[in-house]
């Protein structure tokens, strides 16, 4: 086998790495996107490739489809963002479609969930004063919520009062029972939107008894597309009085022996580690949690 003009793949940054080498050719691309690793990678590019994979994980929520999935990277071009947003919003726009025309509940409440997905991986890279995101945003919050309603998944929105405006949350009671196990809270990464921490943590959670509480804090999900004004310290919320939330779901919290919370982070540098507690800590003083 000739070892001249061997195969590359360009990764992020500019750099070129030689790709493995076999014994038979590798068969031609047939879409806009470019050849990658054999090393089972959606995209040589690393955020293309870690944001499909990542959302490919709510195949188990029923949140994605791996079928759908697969048939849209084919129509994304390596490292075109343009190209990932319209794929992206034409596979919405198609499960969308299916949605409405659909009369099974679970298979028309799953449909609109990942509609819902999809509309929010498309927006997920777009410059953050591209003013579609607007419209995006508006798209996942509905997609969203029709499919909780059609799937008929209990909950309670929360509007936390922080600064001049408004902190969402979502209250998910569990099954009977669980009144007894420990309250599930939630809080997700600085680049993540409040209707993703259903397919994520949620779901799972409630089919295994507990009632979940998710909520975005200052900068995340609905405050840093819509109110960037409340992008601000977590912590700054425990300094003044408390502020409860809605009776219905404060009843929950009461008397449980323990609370339990999760949070997660993506590509958060380290020195945002500590802040981010703090922000963590200030939310459950104003939640008035004990």
């Amino acid at each position: 086998m000739s070892e001249s003009n061997p195969t590359v793949a360009r990764l992020a940054g500019g750099s070129r790495v030689p790709a493995a080498q076999s014994s038979e050719a590798a068969p031609a691309a047939t879409g806009p996107t470019l050849a990658v690793s054999s090393r089972g990678r959606f995209f040589a590019n690393p955020t293309f490739h870690f944001e499909t994979l990542r959302n490919a994980g709510y195949v188990a929520s029923n949140c994605a489809d791996l079928g759908e999935i697969l048939e849209t990277v084919k129509a994304i071009a390596e490292g075109d963002v343009e190209s990932w947003y319209a794929a992206w919003e034409a596979t919405a726009d198609r499960v969308l479609a299916l949605a409405e025309r659909t009369q099974d509940s679970l298979s028309k409440g799953g449909a609109y969930m990942r509609a819902c997905t999809y509309n929010r991986l498309a927006e997920f890279l777009l410059p953050p004063d591209d003013p579609r995101r607007a419209g995006s945003f508006e798209k996942i919050g509905g997609h969203f919520f029709k499919g909780l309603d059609t799937l008929g998944v209990r909950y309670e929105r929360i509007a936390i009062p922080y600064a001049a405006g408004k902190l969402r949350a979502l209250y998910f009671p569990g099954p009977q029972g669980a009144e007894t196990k420990p309250l599930l809270m939630y809080g997700g990464g600085f680049d993540s939107l409040l209707e993703e921490y259903y397919p994520n943590f949620a779901e799972a959670a409630l089919k295994r008894g507990y009632s979940v509480l998710t909520y975005e804090g200052p900068g995340q999900g609905q405050a840093a597309q819509v109110r960037p004004h409340l992008h601000a310290g977590m912590g700054e919320a425990g300094q003044g009085r408390a502020r409860r939330i809605s009776p219905c779901a404060r009843r929950a919290f009461e008397d449980r022996p323990h609370r339990y919370e999760h949070g997660r982070l993506f590509r958060t540098p380290r020195r945002c580690l500590r802040r981010t507690h703090r922000r963590r800590r200030g939310l459950r003083h104003m939640l008035r949690f004990r």
